[in-house]
């Protein structure tokens, strides 16, 4: 699978892939605009709760992302985020997507090593990557958070599901937590060195918008090789669009989304050069 073949080589060459959640054919377009520019691996992820939202089938999202990546050459990757039923990985799987994420930490540990189980039998006989969860990634996407709903990823849990569960990626929690944090995020690198190791897994950061460029750094250092971005890229290309409409209340669509994805490109560009 090609997923898990970039995202170890990444981890051994002490890289990152960037992961950016895309909502609309622009920001596809922009997404793949960058790597293109930059030369450099990405993934191109959407989560069912976008699918439903832009009224969307996964089939039609894969064929939109290998329309557009046409005249956007690149390495991409595309991946199902944040699934948490058997059916929303077994719709991507069959549409063709490359990788899909069970995300399966808001049941007991137990209820995890079942499901995701499921999950890597379904994908793995048709030859697509599986990224799971252990401990709980606080937040939700688009909120502000305050990470109570968080707890770290257990080194103890790692190996053992490690064990049982033929997984691709590890999305662990250290600290991190997904929409806008309330307060400075604070990464606890102590537990990330100890899981990466007792593991030779890609590990995955989850809401990585508002973490510095330092900490990205460090966290790769210690084995992160795929950075999930979505908040503050998608706040970028909103941003944008509101910056051409308030300057021009008659301004066509058109030219305010371009305006948007402007903008998100930066970012993303910006944050692109930190993972290489």
């Amino acid at each position: 699978m090609k997923v898990f073949e970039l995202l170890a080589k990444a981890r051994l060459e002490k890289r990152a892939i960037l992961a950016v959640n895309v909502s609309n054919m622009e920001t596809i377009a922009a997404t793949l605009e960058v790597a293109n520019k930059v030369k450099y691996p990405i993934i191109v992820q959407v989560s069912p709760i976008q699918i439903e939202a832009q009224k969307l089938s996964y089939k039609l999202f894969v064929d939109l992302v290998h329309c557009l990546a046409a005249h956007y050459p690149c390495d991409y990757i595309i991946h199902l985020d944040h699934a948490t039923t058997f059916e929303e990985c077994k719709n991507a799987v069959d549409a063709g997507f490359d990788s899909v994420m069970y995300d399966g930490s808001k049941l007991t540990y137990e209820e995890n090593v079942i499901s995701t189980s499921k999950v890597v039998d379904y994908a793995h006989s048709r030859n697509v990557a599986v990224e799971a969860e252990l401990g709980r990634v606080g937040g939700e996407e688009g909120t502000y958070s305050t990470n109570q709903n968080a707890y770290l990823t257990s080194l103890d849990e790692v190996i053992d599901f490690c064990s049982k569960v033929n997984i691709d990626s590890l999305a662990v929690a250290i600290g991190n937590a997904h929409g806008f944090y309330g307060n400075e995020p604070k990464l606890n690198f102590v537990r990330l060195k100890e899981i990466s190791e007792h593991t030779d897994l890609p590990l995955v950061l989850h809401g990585g918008s508002g973490i510095s460029d330092a900490d990205f750094k460090k966290a790769i250092s210690y084995g992160i090789s795929k950075i999930n971005v979505f908040t503050e890229l998608d706040s970028a290309f909103v941003k944008g669009f509101v910056s051409k409409f308030n300057e021009d209340r008659k301004v066509y669509m058109m030219f305010a989304q371009r305006c948007g994805r402007d903008e998100m490109s930066r970012v993303m560009f910006e944050k692109m050069q930190v993972c290489r």
